[in-house]
């Protein structure tokens, strides 16, 4: 019934529109760019490798600085990332927008983790990991419909804007009378 919660379910379902697009259509972009298989394989394992790499320094960032302002970073670097890939149509940048889908990934599971407390932990957390499938499959259908309309860059650049809109969700607000 939280105020945070209802903030964080809009986190789930909204701040990863961007990369959950970019993730459906990487490889329809790449074949259209002409890679052969093996390079599209090598960047697929070069992805994985910079998402692993964002994840660590992701969960440390949000132990550190706290998971809100953590994801709060990350999720403007995703933004940043996908906006100048969408523009430049660069398979290096694209392959580097996963190290920060990976920093996002982590601040953003740890602060559901940090927020899932109580009896009903396990049944909130679920929930949010739920609700950032349910971002998966409407971001992915967007991406896709965008693309086959506008472009990729417009497809991109869209869900990356989308993204933003769960920049206010993760402000973390002080108790009143403080």
């Amino acid at each position: 019934r939280s105020g945070r919660f209802w903030r964080l379910v809009g986190v789930a379902l909204l701040a990863g529109a961007g990369f959950e697009a970019a993730g459906a259509l990487s490889g329809p972009w790449l074949v259209d760019r002409g890679l052969a298989d093996d390079h599209i394989a090598t960047f697929r394992l070069a992805s994985a490798a910079l998402m692993a790499g964002g994840a660590l320094v992701g969960g440390r960032t949000a132990d550190r600085m706290g998971a809100a302002r953590a994801a709060r970073l990350w999720l403007a670097a995703l933004a940043i990332l996908l906006l100048v890939t969408a523009v430049a149509g660069s398979v290096l940048l694209y392959a580097v927008v996963h190290l920060a889908i990976g920093g996002f990934t982590a601040a953003s599971y740890a602060l559901f983790m940090r927020n899932a407390r109580g009896p009903l932990a396990a049944t909130v957390f679920s929930a949010f990991m739920g609700l950032t499938n349910a971002c998966e499959a409407w971001a992915g259908r967007a991406g896709g419909a965008l693309q086959e309309r506008a472009g990729y860059g417009t497809a991109l650049a869209v869900l990356a804007v989308v993204s933003l809109a769960a920049w206010p969700l993760l402000r973390e607000r002080r108790p009143r009378g403080r």
